[in-house]
């Protein structure tokens, strides 16, 4: 018999994307970080690390905006932008804020093929592979961020899936319905 018990959640690493075709996403993944971080009352980073100057400008009014949007929701937030390679700015910002959980938008999550990490994009994959923190992608929406986490089917393979089911119990909502399949 397992003994499983939710995952406190003290600080959330998101990071932003700031290409033009993560608009929606970022949106997305905001409202699943805001719904975590008062049910966790969680401090939140927010991030964004641009590639080139052009998107720096877009970056930091993403940036600026996701602050706000927190800020109005009375959660403790900081927001930084930069310049360079995503994937390493991110590593390294996560290691300094030492999250609980990051999240990270990605818009190629329609595009991904099945057991094909690298299909979500090159910072996803760098990230999944180097980060030690758990880490949750968001892909495109195809519910209301409000019924993220209304239904979560758990595979369960072996003994190493405790830390699968305690995370499953973290992000689900008081009346989400979770079915246990053992594979």
């Amino acid at each position: 018999k397992l003994e499983l018990h939710p995952i406190k959640i003290n600080k959330i690493f998101l990071a932003v994307d700031s290409h033009t075709e993560a608009v929606d996403i970022n949106e997305f993944a905001l409202q699943i970080v805001l719904n975590l971080a008062k049910k966790h009352k969680a401090e939140v980073y927010i991030a964004c690390i641009a590639p080139t100057d052009e998107e720096l400008k877009i970056a930091e009014k993403l940036v600026n905006k996701a602050v706000k949007f927190l800020e109005i929701e009375n959660i403790k937030v900081t927001g930084s932008c930069g310049y360079g390679h995503p994937s390493e700015h991110i590593l390294e910002l996560s290691n300094h804020f030492n999250p609980s959980l990051i999240v990270l938008p990605t818009p190629y999550g329609e595009r991904s093929e099945p057991f094909n990490i690298e299909s979500l994009g090159t910072s996803v994959d760098i990230i999944l592979r180097k980060s030690p923190f758990p880490t949750l992608l968001i892909r495109k929406p195809i519910y209301p961020p409000m019924e993220i986490m209304k239904s979560i089917l758990l595979l369960i393979n072996s003994i190493k899936s405790t830390k699968v089911a305690e995370w499953t119990l973290t992000l689900a909502e008081n009346d989400s319905k979770i079915k246990l399949l053992s594979i």
